[in-house]
């Protein structure tokens, strides 16, 4: 008697043959709701403080931030399900996110030896405005758009990636980056930082994270500093 084969095996094979075959794919609703909501309101409040620097060598003037320690927990938390859509063993590099603003481009680029795979998530728009990124593919050039939530999956050391200019108001993108276990790039494990930032090595359910993220964000004035206690207590643990 032949095995039954769930539907989500059926999708996860479908979208690790995908990624071998094109060097990338698209997870729809790769974040829940619930994360990707705190995740956001805790980087807005990021930004609101001026806690964030303004522009890099890719995009200029725009808010963004390297290893931040709530989204190097997520990549942490999130890479087994990397790992699901693209049949690799992976290590973790390191976070970065941007707040992009009106009129912002991406110029066209490949990712540095630390973004062997990288995971590029719709995390917030100010409004319902598109915003696709473009990669040339193996065969073609994709246009693909993310809606919040949605992940683009990529090999982004090797295919070229860019945004046109930005027509909406705000939008945030988080970019998370891992190399093959196995690989050439290992090496490149957390970037070659000794360890993550903030929560790695703390073991919390997803839904504790959540839950108290939001007990300390909100409507309290005093809700970030805690936040940000709560983070520097536990990166001390690991």
């Amino acid at each position: 008697m032949t095995q039954e084969i769930k539907g989500f095996d059926l999708i996860a094979v479908f979208l690790k043959n995908k990624f071998l075959k094109d060097k990338y794919v698209i997870v729809r609703y790769f974040l829940p709701l619930s994360v990707m909501r705190i995740s956001s309101e805790y980087a807005l409040k990021q930004m609101e403080l001026g806690n964030l620097g303004l522009g890099d060598e890719q995009v200029k003037n725009t808010p963004c931030a390297y290893g931040d320690p709530l989204m190097d927990m997520l990549l942490e938390r999130f890479c087994p399900k990397v790992e699901a859509n693209t049949g690799i063993n992976l290590l973790p590099t390191y976070s970065y996110f941007r707040i992009y603003k009106h009129g912002d481009v991406l110029k066209k680029h490949k990712d540095r030896q630390a973004c062997e795979i990288s995971v590029t998530i719709n995390f917030w728009s100010e409004d319902s405005t598109e915003w696709a990124i473009c990669l040339d593919g193996v065969s073609e050039t994709a246009i693909i758009q993310l809606n919040p939530g949605d992940a683009l999956i990529y090999r982004g050391n090797e295919l070229p990636h860019w945004r046109e200019a930005f027509p909406g108001k705000l939008q945030m993108q988080v970019f998370f980056h891992y190399v093959n276990r196995d690989g050439k790039f290992a090496k490149w494990r957390f970037d070659k930082r000794t360890r993550l930032s903030g929560l790695h090595g703390v073991e919390f359910p997803e839904k504790t994270i959540t839950i108290k993220i939001q007990e300390m964000m909100r409507a309290n004035k005093k809700g970030f500093e805690k936040l940000k206690q709560f983070l520097f207590r536990n990166s001390r643990k690991s």
